[in-house]
């Protein structure tokens, strides 16, 4: 059960409803129908667009992982409301998206053993092949 002003992540929504352009993106409860478990809920950067029903099923808690380490997201991504990766893939064409993953498995590839340490940076070319391969399937990137 949620409250008015948690902030939940979309997930999983199928592709035939209209809050599924929303999967894996931060939004706030703003209300809810606690009879039906569908809760009303405004994207974070999409507050425009105003606040559509998603059923409970389709949330989670945002947590904010702060304190744990991730080789796939250093610390200026995880103090963002949202993953930039995933406003890319919603907001870029299929190709341009694409196009952005291998640009980026070839700059991480360019640059090995000259910025980051190297286990790091080839943490980060298997995460983008990773996210190029679910892409070129049609599907949404896993973070």
């Amino acid at each position: 059960m949620y409250s008015i002003g948690d902030y939940v992540v979309i997930h999983d929504v199928p592709i035939s409803y209209v809050s599924s352009a929303y999967n894996g993106l931060v939004a706030q409860v703003v209300d809810s129908k606690p009879v039906d478990n569908v809760y009303y809920v405004t994207v974070c950067g999409y507050e425009e667009r105003g606040s559509f029903e998603v059923e409970e099923n389709y949330l989670s808690l945002y947590e904010d992982d702060e304190e744990e380490e991730d080789c796939y997201h250093d610390s200026h991504y995880r103090n963002s409301v949202l993953e930039p990766i995933l406003i890319m893939q919603s907001m870029f064409t299929h190709e341009e998206f694409i196009g952005f993953l291998k640009g980026n498995i070839l700059k991480y590839r360019l640059r090995l053993g000259h910025k980051d340490d190297i286990q790091k940076e080839m943490d980060k070319i298997q995460r983008y092949e990773q996210w190029l391969a679910e892409a070129e399937e049609g599907k949404g990137i896993t973070v």
